[in-house]
């Protein structure tokens, strides 16, 4: 079937394909109909945070879990590391290239460190504070019944100590 146009149908349709010319462009010449480059070459995605600063995160977002003292030293538990003073902590990334001191370990912070090219750990710190007090995670809505004296077993046992916060549940 052969659609011939004549008229007003003709005029909205435009250029037909037996009416393009076709046209040459010479090597130096910019081809009109070709998709522009990019202005800035494409470069691949660079990991721009260093080392450093990932491994600052990664030890800031553990907790430490647990403290003991043995022989005078005083050791922390930092997530899966054990933490003394004085000794190297183990890598946290893979092919990691800093290594981290452990410089101080009290009962309320923990002092890590950065090497230097020197051997020293001063520069380059990182300070962990630690907090003690204990907290609830998960509340499972079981009130004991406050006992008539402070310092006695409450019903699910253990001692109850009555202060400003214990009066304050429902």
């Amino acid at each position: 079937m052969i659609l011939v146009l004549t008229g007003s149908a003709r005029a909205s349709v435009g250029l037909l394909p037996e009416e393009k010319q076709p046209i040459v462009v010479a090597v130096a010449e910019r081809n009109p109909y070709g998709k522009k480059g990019p202005k800035t070459p494409l470069k691949i995605d660079e990991d721009t945070e260093s080392e450093e600063a990932r491994i600052r995160n990664i030890l800031n977002t553990l907790s430490v879990t647990g403290m003991g003292e043995r022989e005078g030293q005083t050791t922390a538990l930092l997530g899966p590391f054990v933490l003394k003073p004085g000794a190297k902590l183990p890598p946290v990334l893979p092919d990691q290239k800093e290594v981290v001191l452990v410089i101080l370990v009290q009962s309320n912070l923990v002092e890590l460190g950065f090497v230097d090219k020197d051997g020293t750990a001063d520069a380059r710190k990182i300070t962990l504070n630690i907090k003690r007090k204990p907290t609830v995670r998960y509340d499972l809505g079981i009130r004991a019944t406050p006992p008539a004296t402070e310092g006695t077993g409450g019903a699910l046992g253990g001692t109850i100590k009555v202060d400003e916060d214990s009066k304050k549940q429902p």
